[in-house]
Formats: C-alpha cells, sequence, structure tokens
C-alpha cells in the first residue's frame, strides 16, 4: 500500500446549476454553513488547497488559492487542470505532494465522504481511488490520484467541454464503495430538500 497523507486537494467549486436555474449550488446552506466551506474543511489536512470558483467568496490565506478554468464554465475537467497549475504555481518551488484530492462542493456531507475515502491506503498498482456510490457508480469528483499521474491525464488533450470520467479514463483506480448518502449531491429541487436546504424563492418558483 502507498500513503497519501501528504496531499494537495482542488475544490471544484463552479458549474451552471442550470438544473436549479442557476442558482449557485457551493452557496447553499445546510445547518448554517455553506457547502463550499464545508468542502473546503472537509480537506483540512491538505498542505495545499486549490478552489476553483468565479465567486470571490473563497477564504484565501497561506494555504487556500482561488482559480478559474479557462475558458470560463468549460466543465469540471477544466477545474482540475486550472486547480492543478494553481497548486504548482504556489508551491513555492517545494515538490508537489505525491497526491491531490479533489472533491465536488456539492457534495451534501463533504465532511464524511472524503473522512470515509481518505482512510482508506492507495495501493502502490493505482494511479488513485474514487468512490463508488451503492448503485455502482464512479464518483470521480470524490477521489485522490497520484499527481503525476493526474497532470499525465490533463496534459494528454484539451479539457474543454470533457467529463472528469473521460478524463480519467486511463489511469488505473483503485474503487471504494461508500454508502448511497455519503455520494449525495445537489443536482436538482428534489435532492436540496431532500438535504434540508431552502432554496431561494426565485429558484423554488422556477422548480
Amino acid at each position: 500500500m502507498s500513503s497519501h497523507r501528504v496531499f494537495d486537494a482542488i475544490v471544484v467549486a463552479g458549474g451552471r446549476g442550470s438544473r436549479l436555474g442557476g442558482v449557485d449550488k457551493p452557496a447553499l446552506r445546510i445547518a448554517g454553513q455553506t457547502l463550499l466551506a464545508q468542502a473546503i474543511a472537509a480537506v483540512a489536512a491538505a498542505r495545499r488547497v486549490s478552489v476553483v470558483r468565479a465567486a470571490d467568496d473563497v477564504p484565501v490565506d497561506a494555504r487556500i488559492s482561488r482559480t478559474m478554468e479557462w475558458p470560463a464554465r468549460s466543465g469540471p475537467a477544466s477545474a482540475i487542470a486550472a486547480g492543478l497549475a494553481d497548486l504548482q504555481a504556489s508551491s513555492r518551488n517545494r515538490p508537489p505532494s505525491p497526491f491531490v484530492a479533489i472533491l465536488a462542493a456539492d457534495l451534501v456531507r463533504s465532511r464524511e465522504a472524503f473522512a470515509a475515502l481518505h482512510r482508506h491506503p492507495v495501493p502502490r498498482w493505482a494511479d488513485g481511488m474514487l468512490a463508488v456510490d451503492a448503485e455502482g457508480r464512479d464518483q470521480p469528483l470524490l477521489a485522490i490520484y497520484r499527481t503525476a499521474a493526474l497532470r499525465e491525464a490533463v496534459g494528454a488533450g484539451a479539457t474543454d467541454g470533457l467529463g472528469v470520467s473521460a478524463l480519467v479514463a486511463g489511469l488505473t483506480l483503485h474503487r471504494i464503495a461508500l454508502a448511497g448518502q455519503l455520494c449525495a449531491d445537489i443536482d436538482d429541487d428534489a435532492d436540496a430538500r431532500a438535504a434540508g436546504i431552502v432554496l431561494p424563492l426565485a429558484t423554488a418558483l422556477h422548480g
């Protein structure tokens, strides 16, 4: 097995929120805290955190930076590419962390979900590991990858409009089955209501 205790993290916090009437999903609140804040807290053990987000509500400090994908709104694969570039630029001439965690900011229980994944070691034969939900679906935005392998995948071609599953399709990945509730995210108003999220009035009317 291979340790991944030294890792960086990329929090993917963009997206159009089209199925929620254009709402900013990471800004939605559960128990008084935004989904974005929960995601950042989930990777508190990371050496460096890059939050890929257009809004300037990211708590930037010596450890956390903010960047944006290019072109804007070009999808999560482009967000990962931007996050990797940001982590490299902010490493201050130190070697990159051997692993990078990828976490979506619209997960309902991101702290519990990442903790459940992170307690597993990455096998030596694997380029990383990702969560698999109760229906057997891969969750490539709830994952820990070897930094070198992910950089190679990003550099293999254009990421504009590319899905993350396609981005990492060439990697050898260890899959970790997690309880369905840990993989739950906010896609539509039904997901939001199930999570106890009160949507903005305009969004509720739209739905």
